[in-house]
């Protein structure tokens, strides 16, 4: 399953993974998904889902965020980032940078 929110992509995605038969693209802003009704019906047999994503610097906390308050059956994540914000999410408590996104990655996910 992949959101594209830019519908110009929509048929690069569609010609570029059509080989493919276990990828849905949705044509939805990630932010406003209901994800949780997406998963229910695309991926209802998987126990365990891994999140991959290249996701834009303005919104990689939004995302992030997102994704881990709702009830999903996530078991890792694969996300490229700008480095900036890779290293805030590395922050170590008691810094600056120390903030909520890296206190809920702290508690629900391991990262790299």
């Amino acid at each position: 399953m992949a959101f594209e929110i830019d519908q110009r992509l929509i048929p690069v995605l569609a010609d570029t993974l059509s080989p493919y038969d276990n990828v849905t693209v949705i044509n939805e802003d990630i932010l406003k998904a209901d994800i949780a009704r997406y998963v229910e019906t695309h991926l209802a047999d998987c126990k365990k889902i891994m999140v991959v994503a290249n996701l834009p610097y303005y919104i990689t906390t939004p995302i992030l965020l997102n994704l881990m308050q709702q009830s999903l059956p996530i078991d890792g994540y694969v996300v490229m980032m700008q480095k900036e914000v890779g290293e805030r999410l590395n922050a170590k408590v008691g810094t600056k940078a120390y903030g909520l996104i890296i206190y809920c990655c702290s508690i629900l996910h391991r990262d790299e």
